[in-house]
This record gives C-alpha cells, sequence and structure tokens, in this order.
C-alpha cells in the first residue's frame, strides 16, 4: 500500500490524474479505517471533477463510519441529484437508518432484468473496502442463486460464523443455472470454496471467470479436473467450447442431460460440419429437426446438411415449408435456397430432356 500510495501522491500532481489518484488514495484510506484522511483526499478529488459519482459514494460512506449522519445525508442528496436510480444511495440510506420503509426503498429500486447482479456490485464495492458485514447486510437481501450463497458462505467464514458449513453446503447444493460470474472478488470466493470442497460447482464457476480473463490454460485444468462428475448439461456445453480433445464427446453428453433443449444439438451439427462429417451431420439434424419442427434454426442447419450431402432436392423443400424469423444481417436461408436450386439445375445440365424426347 505504500508503494501505491507514493505513486498516487505523485499522479495526483497531474490535472488529468488527479481526481482518479485523491479518489484512490481515499479509498486507501477507508481501507485502514484513517476516515479522515479518506474525507479529506475525497473532497480534494470533487475540486477538480464536481461530478465524480465514486467520490460522492466514498464520502458518504466515510461520513457514516465517522458517525456524521447529517453530513452523509447531504452527501446522498447529492449522488441522488447526480443519478436519480443510485443504488448505493438508497442503501446508504437504509444504513443510516435501517427502518423497515428504507429497506423497502432499496429493495424495490432495484428492477433490472439481472438484479442479483446490482446486488453482488454493491456487495463486492463494500468487500473491496475491508466492510464484511456491510457486504453481508447486502446480500441477505439479494435474490439466492448460487453465486450469492458462495459469496454468503464465504464472508462467514471470513467473519469465522460458526454456521458458515452450513451456509457452504447450502451454495454447494443451488443450482448453478444462468449463474455466469465474471468479477475478481468473485474468483477470490470461488478460489476458497474449490480449496474447501471437491464439488465441481466452485471449479466450474472459478473456470469461467478464469476463461473470461484469457487464463485458457487455468480454465481447461479446473474443467477437465470434475471429469463427468457434474449432472449439468451447460458445463459440457461450455467444455466443449474451451476445448477441442473432447468436443465430440462432451456435445453428445449435453444433448443426452438435456433432450429439450435445441441447443445442444445445433451445436452437435455444427460440429459435424465443420469436421467434413456430413452423414452425422444429417442424422443429428434430421433427429433435431423432428423433435423441434417449428424451430427455424435447426431446420436452416438440416437444409444445410441436405445441401452437403447432395440432396439439393430435400433442402429445396425443406427450406420451401420453412418460416425463418428475419434479424440483421440473416441471409444464411437465401443463400441456401439459391445453392439448392442451382445444384439442381446444375445436375439437370447434360442429362437428356425425355419429355423434350417424347414430344419429337
Amino acid at each position: 500500500l505504500a508503494d501505491a500510495r507514493d505513486g498516487f501522491d505523485i499522479a495526483a500532481m497531474s490535472p488529468g490524474f488527479r481526481t482518479a489518484a485523491y479518489t484512490e488514495l481515499s479509498r486507501m484510506s477507508l481501507m485502514e479505517k484513517d476516515f479522515d484522511r479518506a474525507s479529506h483526499f475525497v473532497l480534494r478529488s470533487l475540486e477538480t471533477n464536481s461530478s465524480n459519482v465514486e467520490g460522492y459514494q466514498l464520502l458518504a460512506l466515510s461520513y457514516r463510519m465517522k458517525k456524521e449522519p447529517v453530513k452523509a445525508q447531504e452527501i446522498i442528496a447529492k449522488l441522488k441529484a447526480l443519478n436519480p436510480l443510485n443504488h448505493f444511495a438508497s442503501l446508504e440510506t437504509y444504513f443510516l437508518n435501517p427502518g423497515p420503509s428504507e429497506k423497502a426503498a432499496f429493495v424495490e429500486g432495484i428492477r433490472n432484468e439481472l438484479a442479483v447482479e446490482t446486488y453482488l456490485e454493491l456487495a463486492a464495492w463494500y468487500y473491496r473496502l475491508g466492510l464484511l458485514a456491510d457486504a453481508q447486510i447486502v446480500l441477505s437481501m439479494a435474490p439466492g442463486n448460487a453465486e450469492v450463497l458462495f459469496w454468503i458462505a464465504f464472508l462467514e467464514d471470513k467473519t469465522g460464523a460458526a454456521s458458515a458449513p452450513a451456509a457452504l453446503t447450502k451454495a454447494l447444493n443451488a443450482s448453478v443455472e444462468q449463474v455466469f460470474p465474471f468479477r475478481s472478488e468473485s474468483a477470490e470466493v470461488f478460489e476458497w470454496a474449490k480449496g474447501i470442497s471437491d464439488q465441481w460447482k466452485p471449479r466450474y464457476l472459478l473456470g469461467l471467470i478464469l476463461w473470461n480473463r484469457n487464463q485458457v490454460a487455468r480454465a481447461q485444468e479446473l474443467f477437465a479436473s470434475v471429469g463427468s462428475k457434474p449432472d449439468f448439461a451447460p458445463f459440457y456445453a461450455a467444455r466443449a467450447e474451451l476445448q477441442s480433445s473432447t468436443k465430440l464427446s462432451d456435445l453428445q453428453h449435453a444433448s443426452v442431460l438435456d433432450p429439450k433443449q435445441w441447443r445442444y444439438g445445433k451445436l452437435l451439427i455444427q460440429y459435424h460440419i465443420q469436421e467434413k462429417d456430413f452423414k452425422n451431420a444429417l442424422q443429428v439434424a434430421t433427429d433435431y429437426s423432428k423433435r423441434f419442427p417449428s424451430d427455424f434454426r435447426i431446420r436452416l442447419l438440416l437444409a444445410k446438411s441436405q445441401l452437403l450431402n447432395k440432396n439439393y432436392k430435400a433442402c429445396a423443400e425443406t427450406l420451401a415449408s420453412t418460416n425463418v424469423l428475419p434479424y440483421e444481417g440473416s441471409t444464411e436461408g437465401r443463400n441456401l435456397y439459391h445453392e439448392a436450386w442451382i445444384m439442381q439445375a446444375i445436375e439437370r445440365i447434360g442429362q437428356p430432356y425425355k419429355e423434350f424426347d417424347r414430344i419429337f
């Protein structure tokens, strides 16, 4: 921290970096529980940028920690003036006056599609400052998906709570459906869980973060380490994309685990086409087309497989009975249709025209 502080002190001498440097110095002071220095630095940052939202958040927090609620409320009011939808402002209002109406106002204000990410972002913000109790309060109000539950167990372990093992068990038993972690702080959480449990979920979730950070080798190692333990089809679809050595078997396993999902059929067909195994591509496409007769994506792949197997007439018939949902830049259906008819015409070239011969 000492070296970082020296660096930010130097950076603050430049007008272009002054706001960011003082903001970070304030954050470091908060981590050290030096709330007077924290408020001093953040006020300096606001001198050069009066719209520094992060600075106002740090200042409001500093005043709350210094037990100066009136000043904290003034800063929260400025935050709301800058951004009426600022969730931090509503949360800090609740921290200053933890009543049911303030709690309801905070929770009801989070209306975005992935509300859980808002809670996780706020919890990670407090965690970075070493305010574990505040992070725990945020997560206690969050929807209980697997990432949230792992966070709760992690923080309980950090604070020495006796309920930490039970919280970890609950997290390990939770579904990871629609859970897509990406934060560095969450990587720390899953790394902790991986060290305690040999279950596959922490490795899978940590692998997703590492993959996102382009640490492909480590992600591959984590995905490979769980073998065939997961009973979760998206895991195998993800591993198939991550490493080619087990791609076919992983896609096949995913399709068996979740036969009602068209996406695994799509991926299997595309794999066979890429490998120029057109016979198997057609077989899979025919099977999935029967299962999902109204899905134009599967029908297009069926048509493509028929074309690649030189079944041009069947390709044209498939396309004629398929309603393709248009989207920007969509040309595949048209190209397939054009090629199917051109190839039928080429097949006819040089063949005797029997009807012409019969008449003449």
